[in-house]
């Protein structure tokens, strides 16, 4: 990862299980699928060369961006409720479809 700590991602879950007092058999194994992923990686070694280093540990990061999703419940519950389909349509609907129609696509 970019801060210089590659975790597997049953890791990663754990950790967040834990910071949320939630058990692991709350963990779910899937079977792979063709195009599966197997590692995801940053390359920050240009920031690094710039003076950059991070600020949190990983695990430190982690609770720290759990924490914020448990405090601004308003912010994610819009999303998973998909109310925000109606804040884009507003927003984006008229320009996304002239868009369509410019790249000579019927909308």
């Amino acid at each position: 990862m970019g801060g210089g700590n590659e975790k597997e991602n049953l890791t990663v879950a754990e950790l967040i299980l834990q910071c949320l007092d939630k058990p692991k058999s709350l963990i779910r194994f899937v079977t792979d699928r063709l195009g599966h992923d197997r590692r995801y990686a940053i390359d920050c070694s240009r920031l690094r060369g710039l003076g950059w280093q991070p600020q949190l540990s990983f695990e430190e990061g982690i609770r720290t961006t759990v924490e914020w999703y448990r405090t601004h419940e308003g912010w994610w519950k819009k999303i998973k409720s998909g109310e925000f389909h109606i804040y884009y349509e507003q927003m984006y609907g008229r320009r996304l479809q002239e868009g369509v129609k410019g790249a000579g696509v019927e909308g």
